[in-house]
């Protein structure tokens, strides 16, 4: 069947993840193992979250990969809120194999980074939905929209992440998050909100979180000029607007052309410009 050729760019309000290949030289005998076993992939990959941090997801996308495949998930267990993906080797689909990590390592550092942005979302809820509701009210008076829905869900697995901003936390073991995280997962919010301030405090956790904007002009010619000019009204309006924001957090407004790389649609490029406040 005829398929029409993806551009190598698009406006970001049209782009839904047209393109995007997480392993672009994927084999045949991969591609047929893979979707053969899927259901067990993404029931490894369900197990996974659930053995290591004590908490539920759903699968969101699934795409084969060399010798195994990679599984999207989203969490939204207990207000806990962020995305992931999963490689899996083909040896992992084995029911009888433990998902469980016994031991800390760079890996799983790595995804506890995802993880705990999901535990900063939550347990600053209310201002992180303040920012997300101001930012949609004032998209077409600053000219900008942001990814699509349909792009993060099939494209975006670093964490907590909306249409128009993400959340960054600093990456901790996996014997730290057992002792100092995982015990807030059933708190209800007052608790959790003191349980993450004592998490900090005795992980000796000092930066700020940091929220990073994805704000893309609806502007067919933008600048470099005329992004950092928004960006800089934007940031100033938050700051001068600064009840029920996430002070709390180190807000970097980034304010980017409309074009987004199909093939590789990550954040920043055609005349980024930024403007970075509390």
């Amino acid at each position: 069947m005829f398929q029409e050729k993806v551009p190598d760019r698009m406006p970001a309000q049209e782009y839904k993840g047209q393109g995007y290949k997480d392993d672009p030289h994927v084999d045949r005998k991969s591609i047929h193992f893979a979707k053969k076993h899927r259901k067990s992939f993404e029931k490894s990959a369900i197990r996974f979250f659930k053995d290591n941090f004590s908490l539920n997801v759903k699968v969101t996308k699934f795409a084969p990969i060399k010798d195994g495949a990679i599984v999207y998930i989203h969490c939204d267990d207990h207000d806990i809120q962020f995305n992931a993906s999963l490689s899996l080797a083909q040896d992992d689909i084995d029911e009888d194999k433990s998902m469980k990590v016994n031991e800390d390592g760079d890996n799983i550092a790595n995804m506890l980074e995802h993880v705990l942005t999901g535990f900063e979302y939550r347990a600053h809820k209310k201002q992180y939905d303040h920012l997300y509701n101001y930012l949609n009210k004032n998209k077409d008076k600053y000219h900008y929209t942001g990814y699509t829905k349909e792009a993060i869900v099939n494209t975006q697995a670093d964490g907590y992440a909306n249409e128009y901003f993400y959340i960054c936390y600093t990456p901790e073991q996996l014997s730290t998050y057992k002792k100092y995280y995982e015990p807030l997962i059933k708190m209800n919010q007052k608790d959790f909100e003191e349980g993450m301030k004592r998490a900090r405090k005795a992980t000796h956790y000092e930066a700020k979180p940091e929220v990073v904007t994805t704000l893309f002009s609806t502007k067919k010619e933008s600048s470099e000029k005329y992004n950092f000019k928004m960006a800089t009204q934007i940031a100033k309006s938050i700051e001068k607007n600064n009840t029920n924001m996430p002070t709390t957090s180190s807000i970097d407004v980034m304010y980017t052309g409309n074009q987004i790389r199909t093939q590789k649609p990550y954040w920043g490029g055609q005349n980024s410009s930024s403007y970075q406040i509390f």
